[in-house]
């Protein structure tokens, strides 16, 4: 089969946009990631957890390990919580846990459920953050993905229960967003990571690609690495 017969049948298979939209998504990967790199050992603390995920499950290959090094010596306030994000033999005390607060608690507990037992008002508790929407609905649905990756003890009807109650809310807040948003790509990313692929729609990686900058960023650490990892989703087999 020549290179003129292939190309012919990914534009019948996959469709003309489909390709298209892949082939900006894999740029705006190369240029989004070539920023960080750039930027290796000045990144946001808060975001190289982020980036070691990426660098294991998309190998990015983006350098965090003297930043890493650092937070693992030397963690400061919550993150001596989530530094089990970068290495799962830290284990935080449940005291340690109950110090956390706002919208974080709910990522402290999901991190540590196969540890130490979520409350038994869990889903009362998770359900009343996301009814708060933006950032607590988001965070909210980031617990959920967490509890069945981690493989936790907990109801699986409450569970898909509260998607089914997520879901639309992280629709309506996507649509409520301007075109260029942290939070509407954080939503978006929700939906990639509870498994529904099927509800991102084109348009929106299309608006997330023209928020990209010239230096290949997105605004922010915090915009440019959820963005990366969106688009990474987003060409997942």
């Amino acid at each position: 089969m020549n290179i003129r017969t292939i190309c012919i049948y990914l534009v019948v298979v996959l469709g003309p946009s489909s390709i298209l939209g892949q082939t900006s998504s894999n740029l705006a990967i190369k240029k989004a990631v070539q920023f960080l790199k750039k930027k290796s050992g000045h990144i946001d603390p808060m975001m190289i957890a982020t980036l070691q995920h990426l660098n294991k499950q998309f190998a990015v290959d983006i350098d965090i390990r003297a930043q890493r090094a650092e937070i693992l010596k030397n963690p400061v306030g919550h993150q001596k919580v989530f530094i089990r994000f970068l290495d799962e033999k830290r284990i935080a005390s449940e005291k340690e846990l109950k110090q956390v607060t706002g919208i974080d608690y709910m990522t402290a507990l999901s991190l540590y459920c196969d540890v130490y037992e979520l409350p038994v008002d869990y889903f009362t508790l998770v359900n009343g953050m996301a009814k708060k929407g933006g950032y607590y609905l988001t965070h909210a649905t980031l617990s959920m993905a967490l509890i069945h990756e981690r493989k936790c003890k907990y109801n699986e009807t409450a569970r898909l229960r509260e998607l089914a109650f997520e879901i639309p809310r992280l629709e309506k807040l996507i649509l409520a967003e301007p075109a260029h948003s942290d939070l509407k790509t954080e939503a978006m990313l929700m939906l990639f990571l509870v498994q529904r692929k099927d509800l991102v729609k084109p348009e929106w990686l299309s608006q997330l690609i023209a928020a990209q900058q010239s230096d290949g960023s997105f605004g922010d650490d915090h915009y440019t690495v959820l963005a990366l990892w969106t688009l990474l989703e987003s060409l997942r087999k």
